[in-house]
């Protein structure tokens, strides 16, 4: 996954120690804490191993749920996003047509509307 954070990762841990730790709910009753992630992982990691999941898929998963119970931002600044420099042609591509792949073939198709509601406002 893309980050500009400087965050080490300790012993293979997707989650900074810093973000582990159990926070107050704001406008929580009595001032409880929201459960951590030592709190809340063991359960996803658990179901998510029973589905039969690979664990390039757990990690990405656990890396994922860290940043969104760190209450880490995960907008890209506009100034951070800048067009790309250089693409390869088609005809510059040496792919042999290989029919059988499109089986697993997926055609994701957007409406014209979708980077509006994002707020981007050009092109």
């Amino acid at each position: 996954p893309c980050s500009s954070s400087s965050s080490a990762m300790v012993s293979g841990d997707a989650v900074p120690e810093a973000k582990r730790q159990k926070t107050t709910e704001n406008g929580g009753k009595n001032g409880t804490s929201m459960p951590s992630m030592e709190d809340r992982w063991p359960l996803y990691e658990t179901k998510m191993k029973a589905e039969g999941l690979n664990e390039a898929a757990i990690a990405a998963f656990k890396y994922n749920l860290g940043v969104l119970l760190s209450g880490a931002s995960t907008m890209i600044p506009e100034a951070g996003i800048g067009p790309v420099e250089s693409l390869p042609t088609l005809e510059g591509l040496r792919v042999a047509p290989e029919p059988a792949l499109l089986k697993d073939t997926v055609m994701l198709k957007l409406n014209g509307g979708l980077g509006t509601g994002m707020g981007l406002d050009k092109a």
